[in-house]
């Protein structure tokens, strides 16, 4: 265009595209318990969600990662509770979602006791504690992060009883300590309320 004696104007008309974005979606996450022997416990993590990546860290100094996929196994050596974080990525985003994992493998330190077990765990409120192989009267205790106590129960072993139930309902999510103690000694065990 000519402009005018004068006229300073300018116009000019600029096009450009920009790179769509693609945000991540999650899903649920979960980890269930597949195998257990003495030394390991193996867990199946699942998840859901629309993602280009991810990296999943099991809270033990191991990781996994890819492109595709929505199931990874992880073996866990030691017992203990982990938070396994899951890592959904895109170009452009990325979220995080959280998922804490109970290791109980071989943690018996009562004699005369086979194993200790506590499922399900982590829990939505109910779980069971089984002592098996117990022949002597056990109290059980469930302590919050405090050290308070919040219930007890006994199993008396001597009369063929080997679990009692708990309710967590009433409690709100975290971890939990239950600790069994009989005549001839006690044993330490995490559960974990969602």
């Amino acid at each position: 265009e000519i402009c005018a004696p004068g006229d300073t104007s300018y116009y000019k008309t600029f096009y450009f595209t920009t790179d769509s974005c693609d945000f991540v979606t999650t899903g649920a996450f979960s980890a269930s318990m597949d195998t257990t022997w003495n030394n390991g416990q193996t867990f199946t993590f699942d998840w859901t969600g629309s993602y280009t990546g991810y990296t999943i860290d099991f809270g033990d100094g191991n990781s996994a990662n890819g492109t595709t996929g929505q199931s990874v196994q992880h073996t866990y050596t030691s017992p203990g509770s982990y938070t396994a974080t899951l890592t959904l990525t895109t170009d452009c985003d990325s979220k995080n979602v959280i998922l804490f994992v109970n290791v109980t493998i071989g943690q018996t330190e009562l004699p005369g006791v086979e194993q200790v077990t506590l499922y399900p765990n982590p829990t939505n409120g109910q779980f069971e504690v089984e002592i098996s192989g117990l022949r002597e009267v056990a109290q059980v205790h469930l302590y919050n992060a405090l050290g308070q106590e919040l219930l007890n129960k006994t199993i008396d072993g001597s009369a063929g009883e080997q679990k009692a139930n708990f309710d967590l309902s009433a409690f709100s999510a975290g971890a939990y300590r239950v600790k069994i103690v009989t005549a001839t000694g006690s044993v330490q065990q995490t559960v974990v309320k969602h």
